[in-house]
C-alpha cells in the first residue's frame, strides 16, 4: 500500500467526521433557536393575557367604586346622615378584606396553579 492511498484511507473518516460535527452543530443552533422561538411566544402569550386582565380589573374597579359610591350615598340617607353611609360600606369593606386575608392559602394556590398552567399550556 503507497503512501497516498494511506492517507487516503485515513483522511476519509476525518472527512466524516467533520461532516457529522457540521450537521450536529447546524442541529444545536437551529434547536436553540426553536426553543428562542417558543420561549419569545410563550412571553408574549402570556404577556397579552397579563395586560388583557389588568385593563379587566381596572374597568371593573371604575365600576365598583362608583356602584359603592352610589350605595354609600342612598345607605346615608336611609339613616339620615350621608356620612353613616360611608361609614356604613367601608365596614361592609373591612369585613370582606378580613375575610379575604384568612382565605389567602386557598387564593395563593390556586393562582400559582393558574400561572403554572398557562406557562405550560
Amino acid at each position: 500500500m503507497s503512501q497516498q492511498q494511506t492517507e487516503q484511507t485515513i483522511d476519509a473518516p476525518k472527512e466524516e467526521l467533520n461532516e457529522l460535527f457540521d450537521y450536529v452543530t447546524a442541529y444545536v443552533e437551529a434547536t436553540v433557536e426553536i426553543n428562542k422561538m417558543k420561549a419569545a411566544s410563550k412571553a408574549a402569550s402570556i404577556g397579552s393575557t397579563v395586560i388583557h386582565k389588568f385593563i379587566g380589573v381596572i374597568m371593573l374597579s371604575m365600576v365598583f367604586l362608583l356602584l359603592s359610591v352610589g350605595a354609600a350615598f342612598l345607605v346615608g340617607e336611609w339613616l339620615g346622615k350621608v356620612h353613616y353611609g360611608f361609614f356604613v360600606m367601608g365596614g361592609v369593606y373591612l369585613l370582606v378584606a378580613l375575610i379575604f386575608l384568612r382565605s389567602n392559602k386557598k387564593f395563593e394556590s390556586r393562582l400559582t396553579d393558574t400561572i403554572i398552567k398557562e406557562m405550560f399550556k
